[in-house]
């Protein structure tokens, strides 16, 4: 087997990608994947209202009810491509974590360099379509800027849909503040503009802090029955940790809804600082049955003229002296259903 073939590079990319541990939006909600064959997307979104049968007489031959239209989201598919570069006398040298005695040969170090960059810079792109994710669900847009390119992806949530809560209402003020009510009218709101109901909420690590905090959730009296038994219990708090930052908090048994909370970063080159996926006193709740999707288009390259979710590379100038190695992909986290979705700001 040759690790530097391009079909071998690939297997070794898609098995990371399947694997990688920073996916909390793309494991459980933005799941459906829908291949691009062309840089540029065109998605459908219905426009379905919440009409009922007519009711007619049995000798009827029906009612001709008038077809709904749909709603057409088009652009240029943002491209991402981390490249590293090595340098062959560095194979002839230990490496960082290297055994002095290990005994290892230039071209083993080479396959060992090649494997970890090949997995750091799949890591790079988890944590890219993860912060897409996120965009999508707290602002209803992706933002993609970067060398030559500067798009913002505009899924058009409602404004009433993006909350800002103000005064007394804020999850800050412990003792005046209603998150459970809170919670309560925006699965309502998420249930009257799309055909879906509200079934997840994702906290902010401030927006937790503050959630548990509150009177309203500590002080009801009735606390020990608001979270399902078998999952947690307010009064003897055991949430479950999950892979990557994520910790599940619980079933509101009175609103159907599933708590979590998402303790990652990543790096913004906006803020030039590390920032949470979901800002620390955001709180999105949504239908994680809704129409996410996670588009991913071709790679301007003769080796892939289909439509993958990564793409890697490794080659070497005529002078030999060094090696580049990338991984690129074509992508776009796609809330079509983005009005299952509200993002509020609760501090």
């Amino acid at each position: 087997m040759n690790i530097f073939d391009v079909r071998t590079m690939l297997d070794a990319v898609q098995t990371q990608q399947e694997k990688g541990a920073l996916k909390l939006f793309l494991r459980k909600f933005f799941k459906s994947q829908e291949p691009i064959p062309t840089f540029e997307y065109e998605i459908d979104r219905e426009t379905k209202g919440k009409r009922v049968a007519p009711c007619v007489s049995r000798i009827q031959g029906g009612k001709v009810v008038d077809k709904e239209g749909f709603q057409t989201l088009a652009g240029k598919l943002p491209t991402f491509k981390p490249k590293m570069v090595d340098v062959a006398e560095e194979m002839f040298k230990r490496q960082a974590g290297e055994s002095p005695y290990s005994g290892k040969t230039p071209q083993e170090r080479s396959l060992d360099k090649l494997a970890d960059e090949l997995v750091e810079l799949g890591q790079m792109h988890d944590r890219r379509e993860e912060m897409m994710s996120a965009m999508a669900l707290t602002t209803g847009k992706v933002l993609c800027k970067g060398e030559g390119f500067d798009e913002t992806y505009d899924f058009q949530m409602l404004p009433t849909h993006l909350v800002q809560l103000a005064g007394n209402a804020r999850w800050s003020e412990s003792t005046t503040s209603k998150p459970l009510a809170n919670l309560r009218a925006w699965s309502r709101l998420i249930s009257n503009d799309s055909n879906g109901a509200a079934d997840t909420a994702i906290l902010g690590t401030g927006a937790l802090d503050m959630f548990l905090d509150s009177v309203d959730v500590r002080g009801t009296g009735a606390v020990r029955g608001l979270f399902d038994s078998e999952r947690i219990d307010l009064g003897n708090i055991d949430p479950r940790t999950m892979p990557g930052g994520v910790v599940y908090l619980g079933y509101v048994k009175e609103l159907g809804i599933s708590l979590y909370s998402y303790n990652q970063k990543y790096f913004s080159e906006i803020e030039n600082a590390e920032v949470p996926y979901i800002p620390s006193n955001s709180v999105v709740v949504f239908d994680s049955r809704a129409d996410l999707r996670f588009l991913y288009g071709p790679i301007n390259d003769f080796n892939s003229l289909v439509p993958v979710p990564r793409f890697p590379r490794s080659w070497t100038p005529e002078e030999g002296n060094l090696r580049y190695v990338s991984v690129e992909s074509a992508c776009l986290a796609a809330p079509l259903d983005i009005n299952a979705i509200v993002s509020a700001k609760v501090a």
